[in-house]
């Protein structure tokens, strides 16, 4: 099969892509089946070989959203796709299936290096109201309902907003790096390393559309996906 789907125990559904053929991948999305055993979970996209190219997967991102499918990320070891993802506020996930290197140290050598584990990102799939206020100390927040005006999104790391946001994001505490991607952008105040932005009224140029927002050279960068 061109197109395969599985979920993982994290409750995160992975779609095999092994094919460029986009009318395919739209019958497939838009099949009964298919739509049931995905549940509302939110997507990574498996790439497999070199064929599929940016535009392409343009395409089917597109025919994702269409059908309600929340993509967070993809897998891919081409580097085309890769920028594209960064560029459109996915998260790049790497080869589980992919051996680690593995260096031998001498035991007259001793070294002590911190151990760096990968925090799964804290999915929230329910609407938020304005007496809400989700706080993730660890890993990226990713919300995939509605905030409401005075709700707050507060992460250490990230936050992946796919539906309207009405309220406040608050990421990268402690984290210059982070990034903040809305959907459908109606934000009452924007901050990320403690740098913010508080709006009394939304803009015309981002009210309804989908940014993304990281820091630039200590200022916060708006940009349109």
């Amino acid at each position: 099969m061109a197109f395969k789907l599985s979920t993982n125990p994290e409750s995160i559904a992975n779609i095999v892509v092994d094919s460029d053929d986009c009318d395919d991948f739209s019958v497939l999305l838009e099949s009964k089946s298919f739509k049931s055993e995905l549940q509302n979970l939110p997507v990574i996209l498996d790439i497999k070989g070199d064929d599929l190219q940016a535009n392409e997967l343009a395409v089917m991102l597109e025919i994702l959203v269409q059908n309600q499918v929340v993509v967070i990320g993809i897998r891919s070891s081409k580097q085309e796709l890769i920028d594209f993802a960064n560029f459109s506020g996915l998260a790049h996930f790497p080869d589980a299936k992919k051996p680690m290197k593995t260096k031998e140290v001498k035991p007259s050598i001793r070294v002590s290096k911190p151990v760096i584990q990968t925090v799964p990102p804290t999915v929230v799939n329910h609407r938020l109201t304005g007496e809400d206020q989700v706080v993730v100390d660890k890993g990226d927040l990713v919300l995939l309902d509605v905030a409401e005006r005075e709700s707050e999104l507060v992460a250490k790391q990230s936050v992946w907003a796919y539906q309207s946001v009405a309220g406040k994001v608050i990421a990268g505490i402690e984290n210059e790096a982070a990034t903040i991607y809305i959907q459908d952008f109606d934000a009452q105040l924007i901050s990320i390393g403690g740098v913010y932005k508080q709006f009394d009224q939304t803009p015309d140029k981002l009210k309804g559309k989908t940014v993304m927002i990281d820091l630039d050279n200590g200022c916060l960068r708006f940009r349109l996906i």
